[in-house]
């Protein structure tokens, strides 16, 4: 401690001889953050001992606050150095990549600092006060994080950087020694509490999730949407076999949310188990309502099939399965073309509106027939276009500091391959969003064929169950008519009338009612 006391008495002693001059000499005060600037120039001052003019018109860059240029001067006056492979040496070439507008770079930089111990105090002071907790650049920087990091940044940082990609399938005691170094009510805690809760339904410890769960749902600072969370609870409880539960969760989900359609169509399932197909039934009355057919997946016509056919109402059956590819064929066509080559101005349009703004699922309705249903709600999706984001304004940047830097020192390779890097990466932030919008058009294309298998099996127990039912009636001794007692349609009471028949109503979906009774009994008429 004296020791730091002493290094910034000496610091103080050179600020006060290397004030501005031509402030002094024109009777001006400096301002504080004139004082700062100056200060972190006087630090490297003193450890430089007698500078070099090159290095003088480094220190007045600083002074200054003209952060490119000091960052292009930077070669000139450390370049094979002893200074230049110091651990402060690095760092403060690191903290003028930050501070002229390249943060990216600027960390990455300074994690090539193998002992951060070794930093001067002052170099550690101005990088706390320039990377916050809440700069983007913390989860795009490829950093090695090592023990000593978290006695300079703090454990909210340390933590973010740990569990950057918490994508990666971590295991339960890793999560577990993450959560425990996060600060309590902390957006970080709550995340890895998130992906924990998740990892335990996953490998069925329902009860250990669901304590979590419960305790997330109330808990500050929690960046989990509350909807994904109860939709996640709906689940777990459908998973485990609570029916009645699960629909309630499921009916949590507002008219307004994203999971709005996904909701419907698991409550749907949790009902066919429940033996109850004609709730199943008028669930997916609103799924299959042409209007919505771009943000509905292919598997409610599943279990709308599968529940017709469960109550004998075979022309309702046909008719499912004689909609399916008139309403998928040309959504699949497109999965195809997007599985092929993402290059498509539907995809670029969406993209291009996710990166400027946090869009829903409704913002992109006009094309969503165009486009992965699941595009837009992808966290992967929207942390690639994030990253892309900055990593443009870093390519950006770079052009400029090289421009500068011809007409300030003359041709520099350095910058020139700083901006060749920066823009490889921004091209590869860019591929990897494409990436991922390719992958999920692979992934819908997949799971439609996948239904329509599924949709042949129920036309072969169709025709069984017709042919079955067919025989019945030949084997009757009279020969009066059979007709089924079951009835599909909503009831009078519950039914919804608007005078403009096909027009689409938004308040009609969800109002549906189907009365089944006694389906599948057959019995004589006179």
């Amino acid at each position: 401690m004296k020791r730091y006391i002493l290094c910034a008495a000496l610091l103080l002693s050179g600020v006060t001889q290397a004030q501005d001059m031509e402030a002094l000499l024109e009777g001006k005060a400096e301002t504080q953050t004139r004082r700062n600037q100056s200060f972190l120039a006087d630090t490297v001052r003193s450890l430089l001992g007698n500078p070099t003019p090159e290095q003088n018109f480094f220190l007045r860059h600083v002074e200054d606050g003209h952060w490119m240029e000091a960052l292009i001067q930077y070669g000139p006056a450390f370049n094979n150095t002893a200074f230049e492979s110091t651990e402060t040496g690095i760092a403060l070439k690191g903290l003028m990549f930050f501070k002229s507008g390249m943060p990216v770079t600027g960390l990455e930089e300074l994690f090539v600092v193998q002992d951060p111990k070794k930093i001067h105090f002052q170099l550690i002071n101005e990088w706390r006060e320039a990377a916050k907790e809440d700069n983007k650049a913390w989860f795009v920087a490829r950093i090695k994080w090592s023990q000593g990091w978290g006695e300079i940044f703090g454990r909210v940082i340390e933590v973010r950087v740990l569990a950057a990609d918490l994508s990666l399938q971590r295991s339960v005691d890793e999560l577990n020694t993450l959560a425990m170094k996060a600060p309590v009510n902390s957006k970080e805690r709550a995340l890895i509490d998130w992906h924990l809760a998740l990892s335990y339904a996953m490998n069925d410890q329902a009860d250990k999730a669901a304590k979590i769960m419960a305790a997330l749902m109330k808990a500050p600072n929690n960046p989990i949407p509350l909807e994904l969370m109860n939709l996640t609870a709906a689940r777990m409880l459908y998973q485990n076999g609570y029916l009645d539960a699960s629909a309630k969760y499921f009916e949590k989900i507002p008219k307004g949310s994203d999971y709005f359609f996904a909701a419907l169509e698991e409550k749907s399932w949790a009902y066919v188990r429940k033996g109850e197909p004609q709730n199943a039934i008028a669930v997916t009355q609103t799924l299959v309502n042409p209007n919505l057919s771009g943000q509905i997946g292919p598997e409610a016509w599943m279990v709308r099939g599968l529940s017709q056919l469960k109550v004998c109402d075979y022309p309702a059956v046909l008719e499912t399965l004689k909609n399916f590819p008139i309403e998928f064929k040309a959504k699949a066509v497109y999965l195809e073309k997007i599985s092929a080559d993402a290059e498509d101005m539907f995809v670029k349009r969406a993209l291009t509106e996710m990166a400027s703004k946090a869009l829903k699922a409704k913002d992109l309705v006009a094309i969503s027939k165009s486009l992965p249903r699941n595009m837009v709600r992808d966290e992967k999706l929207r942390f690639l276009i994030s990253s892309e984001g900055l990593l443009k304004t870093e390519s950006d940047v770079a052009e400029k500091i090289y421009a500068k830097s011809l007409q300030q020192t003359g041709l520099q390779s350095f910058f020139d391959r700083v901006k060749n890097q920066t823009n490889q990466r921004m091209q590869m932030a860019q591929s990897a969003s494409i990436g991922r919008v390719k992958e999920l058009a692979q992934l819908e294309l997949a799971e439609i064929k996948k239904v329509l298998n599924k949709l042949k099996i129920i036309e072969v127990e169709v025709i069984q169950q017709v042919n079955v039912a067919d025989r019945l009636k030949l084997n009757l001794k009279d020969e009066a008519a059979v007709v089924k007692l079951g009835t599909t349609g909503s009831k009078k009471e519950d039914a919804l009338r608007f005078p403009m028949s096909k027009e689409f109503w938004f308040d009609e979906l969800t109002n549906y009612k189907v009365d089944i009774k006694k389906g599948c009994q057959a019995r004589k008429t006179p």
